[in-house]
């Protein structure tokens, strides 16, 4: 497809129409015709807080943001095209995030059936072919489980680009005549990719990698084996070109992707084995068979799609082997990833927190694409037109009739639950943190609805505090409420809305509260609000005592069992180099490690610096065991254990006054204070000295403001604008 005649646009419009009737319920306004996926409301309180920034002046690309998680990296972890496009509209235009919200679901969601028509042609399609390929993916039960049952937006918004870059890339080498244009186009589309969606960049990334080595491995081995050289000299532009485009792509990033990248280090990605196994394809028929719409979680592709697109993928082996066997293995991997029976996979995906339906994720718009080479032979052995339209109908009119059932889903607040939030809203502090208890229709909006910072949050990316977060969730759910009023406090709860209408630990908890002489504030019917007097800060009066040496989850475990109490806790280093700053700045008195063996060169270094103990975790130990080297205390004891041995601290309240990126301490001397730590936190006078996961560790004279310094690198920048203008000038070049 080289220039685009007639018939090419009007069929890449019908894909569009198509797919723009199939979400058009978004288009109405309210909450009613909200997709009913949880995500979709956690992202648009994204756009939310970024159009409330840009109001307060912070501006074009804020970095903190104190309203989820006690404060967290701004759109720093998670990429922020799609974030970005519906805060201007909403700016530009004045209406409401929730209306340019729904806009952008909308025009994602129907854009994917042009891309998916493109690549079609592409990969070889006529366009009645590549018609049918866009039909089929706009009628998808699993494109319409992403965007409205699960409201994955920014994924929806990354598969118009996604889609094109396997076609690409076999243009790259199967179309010598437009090279440079089609590598501009490739570095284009990736790099949207990545700043729509993190995880379909990095697929992206690898497909475009497998792809070329396995043509790679495929052409030598032809060349070696069967002497088809030209085969292999056919094949070596293709092999120069594709890593260029790939590299202009992520030039093109660079302003965003070097620093998420370079943090990732203060960010929490992984994942529960249970999410794994619910993510995962747990029969081999699910992905097909339409019996499993039931199942959800974006595991049931299509029966019409699978049948057609592994048609289409053995009929585009049999024709062009060289071009297709990467794909027919690409689908081949992902079905295999996506399943529930590789513990080797599972480990890994794990520490990564990837989920295994997201193989088949990324995949779907490819295989749709795929497809139309299967309708276009059924076209040529004359299979009436009556059985094909039959077959797209079984695909639009099931599917899609099934699909929709459930993309929609009315958000629900009653009287009381709004005149809880609205009493907040009121009564709060312009920062005073919010946490809401059997709420069902929050799912992270309680900054949306009060315009207060909340807790809890919906994502993971650049939220190093999630763990307690969780603790402190389950703490409720496990009706321990002791535990759970501690773990609020250290998290600075101000105020609690609990609704105890439907949750069963909601009703006890407001039980429990009473009896414990806790009493809320105001009452609506089941809603009940209470507020407590949360110390943000505290004054170490004797120092330092204990620091961590270790992996940062170790640590985070480790400090749940001391409940993430300034009393106990130890600063944290975030390596195990016995020489570090923290170690050198604070002399401490113990030593925890996370990991043995430790070595006595170690050992006599922190000897230097004042260690008189070092406590090395071992959770297979049976029982404490010590001995002394070089005049030092050497323990070696289960966690539980060791937070018995910590030494505790005096500690004392101080005042710390919340502002949005910054804050003020009024303490002295070292100072706990319950902002999540990150290393650009620099307060004007004194040093940032460590870190806890909900806390930061200040060493200051007096009274002092602490700013979130980030300075944006110029080189960078340049280097995403030069990437910019050449993938630009390639993609509409008209050089070879």
């Amino acid at each position: 497809m080289e220039v685009p005649d007639k018939r090419d646009v009007i069929f890449a419009l019908l894909t569009f129409a198509i797919g723009a009737a199939v979400a058009s319920p978004a288009l109405k306004y309210g909450w009613n015709e909200f997709p009913s996926g949880a995500d979709a409301r956690g992202h648009m309180t994204k756009v939310w807080m970024l159009e409330r920034f840009w109001s307060m002046g912070d501006y074009p690309y804020p970095k903190w943001s104190e309203y989820w998680y006690c404060g967290y990296p701004f759109l720093w972890y998670y990429p922020p095209g799609v974030y970005f496009l519906s805060a201007a509209i909403s700016k530009a235009l004045g209406i409401d995030v929730l209306t340019s919200w729904k806009w952008v679901i909308w025009f994602f969601y129907a854009l994917a059936g042009p891309a998916v028509y493109a690549a079609a042609r592409l990969l070889g399609a006529s366009p009645v072919g590549a018609l049918a390929a866009g039909i089929l993916y706009q009628t998808a039960y699993n494109h319409i489980e992403i965007t409205f049952t699960e409201g994955r937006i920014p994924t929806v918004a990354a598969v118009p680009f996604l889609v094109l870059v396997i076609p690409l890339t076999m243009a790259l080498f199967e179309r010598p005549w437009r090279r440079l244009r089609y590598a501009g186009v490739l570095s284009l589309a990736l790099a949207a990719t990545l700043l729509m969606h993190h995880g379909s960049g990095a697929a992206a990334v690898a497909l475009i990698g497998f792809y070329v080595l396995v043509r790679g491995l495929n052409a030598v081995t032809s060349a070696v084996v069967k002497d088809r050289y030209p085969e292999l000299v056919e094949d070596l532009p293709g092999f120069v070109w594709n890593p260029v485009a790939v590299a202009l792509g992520l030039a093109i990033t660079a302003w965003w992707l070097y620093p998420a990248l370079h943090y990732d280090t203060y960010s929490y990605t992984t994942k529960p084995k249970w999410w794994i196994h619910m993510s995962s394809v747990h029969e081999p028929w699910e992905v097909f068979v339409p019996y499993y719409w039931k199942t959800r979680y974006c595991k049931y592709v299509g029966a019409v799609q699978v049948a057609l697109g592994v048609t289409g993928v053995l009929l585009g082996l049999k024709r062009r082997f060289r071009a297709f066997l990467p794909i027919a293995l690409t689908f081949l991997i992902a079905y295999i990833v996506s399943m529930d029976h590789v513990p080797p996979l599972t480990h890994e995906m794990m520490k990564v927190g990837f989920e295994p339906k997201w193989a088949l994720m990324f995949t779907a718009p490819l295989l749709c694409a795929v497809a139309g080479l299967a309708v276009d032979a059924m076209r040529r052995k004359g299979l009436p037109w009556i059985l094909l339209a039959g077959l797209l109908v079984a695909a639009t009119g099931v599917d899609a009739y099934e699909g929709m059932k459930y993309a929609y889903r009315p958000v629900h607040y009653t009287k009381a639950e709004l005149a809880g939030l609205e009493y907040v809203a009121h009564h709060a502090g312009r920062w005073d943190r919010v946490a809401t208890i059997g709420y069902r229709a929050m799912w992270g909006m309680e900054p949306y609805i009060t315009g207060k910072p909340a807790v809890f949050g919906w994502f993971r990316e650049g939220t190093p505090i999630r763990t307690a977060i969780i603790e402190y969730k389950r703490a409720f759910k496990r009706n321990d409420i002791v535990d759970a009023l501690k773990i609020g406090s250290v998290l600075g709860v101000k105020y609690l809305v609990v609704d105890a209408r439907h949750k069963p630990y909601a009703k006890w908890t407001v039980a429990s509260l009473h009896r414990l002489g806790v009493h809320p504030v105001a009452r609506f019917r089941y809603v009940r609000v209470y507020r407590f007097h949360p110390h943000l800060g505290y004054e170490l009066v004797d120092g330092v005592k204990s620091v961590f040496l270790g992996g940062k989850y170790a640590y985070m475990r480790f400090c749940m069992l001391a409940d993430f109490s300034p009393r106990v806790c130890p600063a944290y280093a975030f390596t195990s180099d016995p020489s570090c700053r923290l170690v050198r700045t604070v002399h401490p008195e113990v030593v925890v490690k996370s990991h043995p063996p430790i070595r006595q060169r170690e050992i006599k270094l922190l000897k230097r610096y004042g260690v008189r103990e070092i406590i090395v975790l071992d959770r297979e130990a049976t029982g404490v065991t010590e001995k002394v080297v070089d005049g030092v205390r050497v323990v070696r004891c289960r966690p539980v254990d060791a937070v018995q041995m910590l030494p505790k601290r005096r500690v004392k309240p101080v005042h710390v006054t919340v502002e949005h990126g910054r804050f003020r301490v009024d303490g002295s001397g070292y100072v706990w204070v319950s902002v999540p730590y990150f290393p650009l936190w620099e307060p004007e006078r004194g040093v940032r000295v460590g870190g806890i996961a909900n806390m930061l560790l200040l060493k200051v004279p007096g009274p002092t403001w602490v700013r979130f310094e980030w300075k944006p690198s110029v080189g960078l920048w340049a280097l995403s604008c030069a990437a910019l203008v050449i993938s630009t000038a390639a993609a509409f070049s008209r050089r070879r």
